[in-house]
């Protein structure tokens, strides 16, 4: 039991402590801290609208909408001549004189903070203008907010300007503001921004000289470096443009760093080029700005060098060729060589071409059989003949390629074609014309009439039906041969008397068909025996009188 207890009394002894220990860190004051936004050169417009900025977001533009939740607006109250402050609230410009007229420019070692009443809104009838150093980034201004970011409290903040020749060109360098509502912030006691002086290899003086080599692209560097750069100061090299009669053998120029500022962070950068090498020597001039900040006697300067792309170094390439098959139509045609390889320099290759003496002898070479190729000789078309034959025929075009300089492409080789011969097939009357067949008388059986087709350049098919009754035709399929001639019958062995209409048609596998020919036969009665009695007296007299038309009542009064 006495250990239990002693134990008791100690945890006891030893979580008062503990609450002691925290509650102790609860009361110690929250440290404070200097928020620093770095370098930010946001220009105040020269304008009655001027710069609305927010403190803590940086979103900043000519409107109030193009920076909500904005903290501070320095302005132009009369353009080009006028400078001053408004806020958005009476209460936004540190004055440490507490008036409204006192002196809103602060030296290094003011603290900014207080009561509302050491802030002000100057506006349009308080030009401040004449309170600031021209030339410099020495000037401060201070002022109160409500952060936003913080619930709306009150902080304290300071920003440096960089004024140029006149009041009417202003810079935001750079703003700082304490982290703790309520904190006050002093300005710095030797606070010095010197721009870094940059050196450029190489100088202007030599300029730029791209490396040889043959067409195409290229690139070159001019590097630079920094020294004496301090606090915020910066040097930009900006707007760098290439002018003069060879511009356009140079493409676009790149700074590294990308926005081309140099300060205490960055040291050394380039400026990064390229040119295209072409047939001549082309040369240029490259401008660029540079300006430092704070500014310096002189500033901005304008650095220019002498640009050079070397004309491009051409070798000696022969060209290589190749030929494509052919179909020869109508016997004719031509093949013109493309080049797989194109000349360059002095290159050049020389062209035998010719069919082999295997191939068949219907082909022939009639122009450009032999051609030199290079730069300044296009291929030419290589003109072909071949006699067509019954079927088509092959041949292999050889083009021997000899090379200056060496080695030697391998022989261009193409097919070339030879199609059949066309086939026309004739016949003997012309189509359409009416036939009529030999008449016939019956007992007769048939009349029969030929027709003479021939076939030119190859062998061909003629094919041929009768229509009407009565009428056939023989063969109905005939075959020519090449140059060959044939003929088919049409026949009538119809049994009626009389006129008859049919027709003859025909196709062929050649040219000149169709071919129709309407058909006519007649067919007469077969001829009738007659015998003539002989005739007595009486009736000798009854066929006068019968032609005379008495008949035989006169026979009759004869007879009485």
């Amino acid at each position: 039991m006495l250990r239990t207890s002693f134990a008791k009394r100690l945890i006891s002894r030893n979580a008062l402590r503990l609450e002691a220990v925290a509650l102790s860190l609860c009361a110690l004051p929250v440290m404070a801290a200097v928020v620093d936004s770095g370098p930010i050169n946001i220009v105040i417009p020269d304008t009655t609208d001027g710069l609305y900025l927010n403190v803590v977001t940086l979103a900043n533009g000519g409107t109030a909408s193009a920076a909500p939740g904005w903290d501070v607006n320095p302005y132009s109250s009369v353009v080009a001549t006028n400078f001053t402050l408004w806020g958005p609230t009476a209460n936004t410009w540190y004055n440490p004189q507490g008036i409204i007229t006192g002196n809103y420019n602060l030296p290094p070692g003011t603290t900014i903070q207080g009561a509302d009443a050491a802030f002000f809104r100057p506006g349009g009838s308080n030009d401040v203008g004449p309170q600031f150093t021209l030339n410099s980034d020495q000037n401060f201004l201070g002022f109160r907010f409500a952060n936003e970011a913080n619930g709306g409290q009150i902080h304290f903040g300071y920003m440096q300007v960089q004024f140029g020749a006149n009041v009417s060109t202003r810079t935001i360098t750079r703003i700082f503001y304490e982290d703790v509502a309520g904190t006050a912030i002093t300005i710095p006691v030797g606070v010095v921004d010197i721009a870094p002086t940059l050196t450029y290899s190489p100088t202007t003086a030599a300029g730029v000289i791209f490396p040889g080599g043959t067409a195409g692209s290229t690139s070159a560097t001019i590097d630079i470096s920094t020294t004496g750069a301090e606090g915020a100061g910066a040097t930009a090299v900006t707007g760098c443009a290439i002018s003069g009669p060879g511009a356009a053998s140079f493409g676009a120029v790149s700074t590294t760093p990308a926005d081309g500022i140099f300060n205490t962070g960055t040291t050394s950068g380039s400026i990064d080029l390229t040119c295209t090498r072409g047939p001549a020597e082309a040369t240029a001039t490259l401008s660029c700005t540079e300006t430092a900040t704070p500014t310096v006697a002189g500033s901005p300067f304008t650095r220019t060098w002498t640009l050079t792309c070397p004309e491009a170094i051409v070798p000696d390439v022969a060209p290589v060729a190749a030929i494509a098959a052919a179909t020869l139509s109508g016997g004719s045609g031509t093949v013109t060589p493309t080049l797989t390889t194109p000349a360059e320099g002095t290159g050049s290759t020389t062209l035998s071409c010719s069919i082999p003496a295997t191939a068949p002898s219907n082909f022939a070479i009639t122009s450009n059989a032999a051609q030199t190729i290079s730069t300044v000789a296009a291929p030419l078309a290589i003109g072909l003949s071949c006699e067509p034959q019954v079927a088509a025929s092959t041949a292999t075009l050889t083009c021997t390629q000899t090379a200056t300089p060496g080695p030697n492409p391998a022989d261009a080789t193409a097919t070339i074609t030879c199609p059949a011969a066309a086939t026309s097939v004739t016949a003997g009357p012309v189509s359409g014309t009416t036939v009529t067949l030999p008449s016939i008388i019956l007992p007769a059986s048939s009349a029969s009439a030929a027709w003479s087709f021939t076939a030119t350049g190859g062998p061909a098919v003629v094919t041929c039906t009768a229509s009407g009754d009565g009428f056939s035709v023989s063969p109905a399929s005939l075959n020519l041969t090449a140059g060959g001639a044939g003929s088919v019958t049409v026949t009538y062995s119809g049994s009626g008397i009389g006129t008859f209409n049919g027709s003859l048609d025909c196709t062929t596998t050649g040219s000149g068909g169709p071919f129709s020919y309407p058909l006519v036969a007649t067919v007469g009665a077969p001829a009738v025996a007659v015998t003539v009695p002989s005739l007595g007296v009486a009736s000798f007299w009854a066929l006068i009188l019968g032609a005379l038309g008495l008949g035989m009542l006169s026979v009759a009064r004869v007879r009485d």
